[in-house]
């Protein structure tokens, strides 16, 4: 199945979405949104990315790739407040 780009994660029926951290999930950035505080997701087609896993302090660890990244995946981790302005896609 044909998911779009990464801001439209968020918007496809049928699959859960949700504000809260989601361990599993696929994590979709709107277009410009901020990832991390560390870059922007693309203005027009945005990001997706994986949540890894939640710490106790409710910081949340995404693995990523794409445009613009080497071959491999990265890392990053994003605070509780970062992670809150974020929409979780659950898979089914």
């Amino acid at each position: 199945m044909y998911m779009g780009n990464g801001a439209d994660w968020q918007h496809q029926a049928g699959y859960t979405v949700t504000t809260t951290p989601t361990l599993h999930s696929a994590v979709s950035f709107s277009g410009g949104q901020t990832v991390g505080g560390q870059w922007n997701a693309d203005p027009v087609y945005g990001h997706v990315a994986f949540v890894e896993a939640i710490h106790s302090d409710g910081s949340v660890l995404i693995s990523q790739s794409g445009t613009g990244f080497s071959t491999v995946y990265t890392f990053q981790v994003l605070t509780k407040a970062q992670a809150s302005q974020l929409h979780y896609v659950i898979g089914k």
